[in-house]
């Protein structure tokens, strides 16, 4: 039967904890952080590997493999779920290998803003020739731009480190160090289109001056400008000190009004700055963070540069940390908002430890982070670690990474959550939770956000002891375990043989729902619901939790009052109907019998999407992902009894009795000339809502009687011949003995226990009480076959009227005893 989004919040069925299925899936992403995931294994080394996001909760990573003896570039992709597509190569897909005399260096690697990468790298023709060359890869492990990528910039001298960022058309900018100009480095820059051509506009061959001032120019960065140009940043030996410097191209390649043609200062130049890192500000500009000197030790600063190449802070910049000791090699990202995260190798104990800070758009600390003058620890554990990365949680916090050195005897991976306001993440160990601590040396990771708050990291690996080098890659989620500690919806499949509205939920466990740590106490099964009923349920009165962990509206302080929730995807908000909870055991699977928003109908499948969340200890928490079904009104109305004629005045007169469903939509009649005529829309007269209807012309015919629910189901025929007798055609007989669910349940006042024998034969149906006292015998001896509705009027043998409560039903026929339940409410 059709039904709100907002039924009754009481459970509508039993929770099953079921030990045998479904089965929990096989998940290819270990939960042991000495397992891993390989990307590549193969002979040879890998070094200098990048990574980036697939779009889709995975990664595709590209490193430097010497396994044909001398150095390529290869990129592999790990699923959302940690496993390997197919369609990529195993150990790697080879991005140029058709030269196979020329070495490949320094890979770099950007989003194609369609689940692909475009990757650059350097590549080696002589001593004192490198270029930079690219290659596109899709989604599906596919290279598009040749069989050798092509060729970003082939001039004189060395080409050196080349760093791409997407253009947001599935095109990208390419910078790099350049030599052409004989012995010192400048910067260079190039755009491609998503098919690897020059862009539109200015853009030329070899790539287009971004800057040659004197002496050097290193280490370039580019971010997009937003606007079809980009920004990029240096370290720059144009006089001593060493600055860090900054230009903006435009979409055509020119020079942005307000930038110099050598660039522009963002540090201070008060001392050596170097080792810098940019970020894009989203408004045509970017920050840009750098290690500096000017204290007389490295610390690390931070500058805004503006679309119109001005830096935010006059003096050259502003602290991130000046701690004791030396900050270096910094790492920075968005916060999502127009600040950034930065984290650095510290060392003002005597081993180096891990920092970060928050600074927003202004330059400031963020709110809940500590001064400029200490930063947050990250791990402060003993031994060093090194090669900090960070990445943003999408949710307003940050994941930092980094090599680690607390075993003292090899390097692992760890990982930091931290949030938008400096605390710990719960689930996250002080000094952080291990990524890879397998054997041997563990080095140099690089990562990703997974797109629900947690990240992808991929790391060189030395556990095969060869000295080569391989490559594995792990995913830790936002509460710190590693893999997917989600449950799976393993089916949202119809409840048989009812009268629709319900469809059993059944999903896997988590995998922390295990003895003896038990890391979820409950689940809570949630159904969506439209926007405005939600908002309209909010205004009546509902629970809405701000956040998933809210624990400040549960079932048990909210009895009667509806919870509800929000999830996003893609910049959608989806909001979800608490339905029911169920206390978590450790089982591997459980499954609930819960309401839908509609039943099917004829020409459509409406579906109702459920969403799993297992609640672990505090704000711990995690989702499945949606999945959804229908359900199905199985059985038809009972037929219509009694079903009684009289020819009067040139018409047969007819009626019958009233159906009691709920979901009854109406009658349809037929007339046939013989009993055993075959009722279908030709010979049907009409279709009706009422329970009498006047059929002129002559008298003699045959008809047929059915009822019809909303959902399509009609019930068996009632038969009225031209003497007046209702029967049940003998053409439409039931294949076996079956006796139906009472409808409606629970029941008020009389009601119809209907049965089916597909021949006659003996049969008694019987009322029980839960004692297995007998309380009304119903009907017994020799039936006919057919449909058989038998009324109950709720009273028991001897006329006294049965108390309200549950009660049995029970057929015995053809060797069969068949049993329904109802509850009689008086």
């Amino acid at each position: 039967m059709a039904r709100s989004p907002f039924t009754a919040r009481v459970a509508l069925g039993v929770t099953l904890l079921i030990a045998t299925a479904p089965r929990i899936s096989a998940a290819a992403w270990p939960h042991d952080p000495a397992i891993n995931v390989p990307i590549c294994t193969t002979t040879g080394a890998r070094s200098n590997p990048v990574a980036v996001s697939d779009g889709a909760g995975g990664a595709i990573m590209a490193w430097t493999d010497s396994r044909s003896g001398i150095e390529h570039i290869y990129a592999g992709r790990v699923l959302a779920d940690g496993s390997i597509p197919i369609s990529w190569t195993t150990n790697g897909v080879g991005l140029a290998l058709g030269i196979p005399s020329q070495q490949q260096f320094y890979p770099n690697i950007c989003s194609d803003g369609a689940g692909g990468a475009i990757v650059t790298w350097e590549q080696d023709f002589s001593i004192s020739d490198h270029d930079i060359y690219a290659q596109h890869i899709t989604a599906a492990g596919a290279t598009t731009w040749g069989p050798n990528g092509i060729t970003v910039c082939f001039s004189t001298g060395l080409q050196l480190r080349p760093t791409v960022a997407p253009d947001g058309g599935g095109g990208a900018f390419i910078a790099w160090e350049d030599q052409r100009s004989g012995g010192q480095y400048d910067i260079y820059a190039q755009h491609l289109t998503s098919v690897g051509s020059l862009a539109a506009g200015g853009w030329v061959a070899d790539g287009n001056l971004a800057c040659a001032a004197v002496n050097d120019q290193l280490n370039p960065e580019v971010v997009p400008d937003g606007s079809g140009g980009c920004v990029i940043c240096w370290d720059d030996y144009r006089a001593a000190p060493s600055q860090i410097f900054a230009t903006r191209l435009t979409t055509t390649g020119g020079l942005a009004a307000g930038w110099g043609g050598s660039g522009n200062l963002a540090g201070g130049g008060i001392g050596p700055e170097s080792n810098s890192a940019i970020v894009a500000d989203n408004a045509g500009g970017a920050m840009i963070v750098w290690e500096d000197f000017r204290s007389g030790n490295s610390d690390v600063y931070w500058q805004h540069m503006t679309a119109a190449g001005n830096p935010a802070v006059p003096g050259g910049g502003r602290a991130v940390c000046v701690a004791a000791g030396d900050q270096v090699v910094p790492s920075v990202c968005s916060d999502g908002g127009t600040g950034v995260f930065v984290t650095w190798r510290d060392g003002r104990a005597p081993d180096f430890d891990i920092y970060a800070e928050h600074v927003t758009g202004s330059g400031g600390v963020a709110a809940g982070w500590p001064p400029v003058a200490s930063a947050l620890a990250v791990c402060g554990a003993a031994n060093n670690q090194y090669q900090p990365s960070v990445v943003p949680d999408g949710a307003g916090g940050a994941i930092v990474f980094w090599t680690d050195l607390r075993d003292n005897a090899q390097e692992d991976i760890f990982a930091q959550h931290v949030t938008a306001a400096g605390a710990i993440v719960p689930g996250w160990a002080t000094n952080g939770n291990a990524i890879s601590s397998a054997n041997y040396s563990q080095s140099t990771a690089t990562g990703v956000t997974d797109g629900a708050s947690g990240a992808v990291i991929a790391f060189l690996d030395d556990r095969a002891l060869d000295s080569n080098p391989d490559l594995y890659v792990q995913r830790i989620e936002r509460f710190g375990q590693l893999g997917n500690p989600e449950p799976s919806i393993a089916g949202v499949k119809d409840v048989l043989n009812d009268q629709g509205g319900k469809v059993r939920v059944s999903w896997n466990a988590s995998y922390v729902d295990v003895f003896p740590t038990f890391g979820v106490s409950s689940y809570w099964l949630w159904r969506q619901v439209p926007a405005a009923l939600a908002r309209a349920e909010i205004a009546r009165g509902a629970a809405r939790l701000e956040s998933p962990d809210d624990e400040t509206a549960t079932p048990a302080s909210e009895p009667g009052i509806g919870i509800l929730r929000t999830t996003s995807s893609a910049q959608q908000t989806f909001y979800w109907e608490y339905v029911a909870s169920q206390v978590a055991n450790g089982f591997p699977a459980y499954s609930y019998v819960a309401p839908t928003a509609a039943d099917s109908v004829p020409g459509s499948n409406p579906r109702t999407a459920f969403m799993v969340e297992a609640r672990g200890s505090g704000v711990v928490y995690w989702d499945s992902p949606a999945d959804s079904g229908y359900s199905v009104d199985n059985l038809g109305p009972a037929m219509p009894a009694p079903f009684t004629g009289a020819y009067l005045a040139g018409a047969t007169h007819l009626h019958w009795g009233r159906n009691l469903e709920s979901d009854l939509d109406g009658y349809r009649l037929y007339r046939g000339g013989s009993p055993g005529f075959v009722p279908d829309p030709g010979n049907r007269i009409a279709s009706l809502s009422d329970t009498g209807f006047a059929d002129a012309g002559a008298a003699g015919s045959y008809y047929k009687l059915s009822a019809i629910d909303v959902h399509g189901n009609e019930s068996p025929f009632a038969l009225l011949s031209p003497g007046g007798t209702v029967d049940v055609v003998n053409d439409a007989l039931p294949a076996t003995v079956s006796l139906a669910p009472v409808a409606p349940n629970p029941a008020h006042g009389p009601l119809v226990l209907r049965f089916s024998l597909p021949r006659a034969m003996p049969a008694s149906l019987e009322v029980f009480d839960p004692a297995g006292r007998r309380v009304r015998a119903l009907a017994s001896g020799e039936q006919t076959a057919g449909e058989h509705a038998i009324p109950w009027d709720g009273r028991a043998e001897g006329g006294a009227p049965a108390a309200s409560g549950l009660y049995f039903v029970r057929l015995i026929a053809g060797g069969r005893m068949l049993t329904t339940r109802v509850i009689a409410l008086r």
